[in-house]
């Protein structure tokens, strides 16, 4: 198998990392633990991206946020995490409660997404830190800075068309077809034989996508409205099954694309679209 290209590897550890960032639920430890080590925990770099998320009549900003951290007594020492801009006297408190956390590679993301101004109105410009702290009150900061963003593409859109319902001979069917759910293949019998396992994806669908951005990602969620999976997509129709995979397809309840321009670090979502 030939490697994969620079650019390849790039957008998989994106989607990765999107996919931490809309997670629903965080992976955070149930309790943190009394330290009585001396060590300040390590920010050893941040991410960040601005975003636009639809509202009716327009759209608002919000800032994603993660911290790769490092503690010597433990990533449990982990209290809290600040965003904090100065200049515009606010910051945002991301705790255990509220912190979404993900373990690749040998290293720990924390952070958070969707932080917004209480009005929804514009994020400040100019420069933020992102602060740790641990429980003996021990810190470490990063700064980034956040620029005039000027003209931007409009938010992508993403539409769901459903496969076609399909049945099998009538001589091969051992039990009654029922008719299939959007998004989901029918429970018709292979031809010649018995029901197999439940082949869902293979007449999962497709997602028409409209993207002006650099790069484009396409979101599936579940019933319960977690995240299943971010893939890279293109604009046009992108074949459910092809791009998410034919479990993950099976899963998808609802879909969003979302563009993102990796220069300016900026990302867009569009409406969710329900598959059934």
């Amino acid at each position: 198998m030939g490697r994969r290209a620079p650019r390849q590897r790039t957008t998989a550890r994106r989607c990765a990392r999107l996919a931490a960032a809309l997670s629903a639920a965080a992976l955070a430890p149930a309790a943190l633990l009394s330290s009585c080590g001396g060590e300040p925990p390590e920010l050893r770099a941040v991410e960040w991206r601005l975003e636009l998320r639809p509202a009716e009549g327009g759209a608002y900003e919000s800032l994603s946020v993660f911290a790769n951290l490092r503690d010597p007594d433990g990533i449990e020492d982990i209290e809290a995490l600040w965003l904090v801009a100065d200049g515009a006297e606010l910051s945002w408190t991301i705790d255990d409660a509220k912190w979404l956390r993900r373990d690749e590679g040998g290293e720990t993301w924390i952070g958070a997404a969707g932080l917004a101004m209480g009005d929804y109105g514009s994020l400040p410009r100019g420069d933020y830190r992102l602060v740790a702290a641990d429980l003996a009150g021990r810190r470490a900061e990063r700064r980034f800075t956040l620029e005039a963003t000027g003209a931007l593409p409009p938010l992508p859109s993403c539409r769901f068309e459903a496969a076609p319902a399909s049945k099998a001979p009538a001589a091969a069917q051992t039990s009654p077809v029922q008719p299939a759910a959007p998004g989901k293949a029918p429970a018709a019998a292979a031809q010649g034989k018995a029901p197999a396992a439940p082949a869902a994806a293979a007449q999962a669908g497709t997602a028409i996508i409209d993207s002006a951005w650099p790069e484009t990602l396409l979101l599936a969620y579940d019933g319960a409205g977690a995240l299943v999976k971010a893939a890279a997509a293109r604009p046009g129709r992108n074949d459910l099954a092809a791009v998410l995979g034919a479990a993950e397809a099976g899963k998808a309840a609802a879909l969003a694309s979302y563009g993102y321009d990796p220069a300016r670090r900026i990302g867009a979502y569009s409406w969710k679209t329900r598959t059934r």
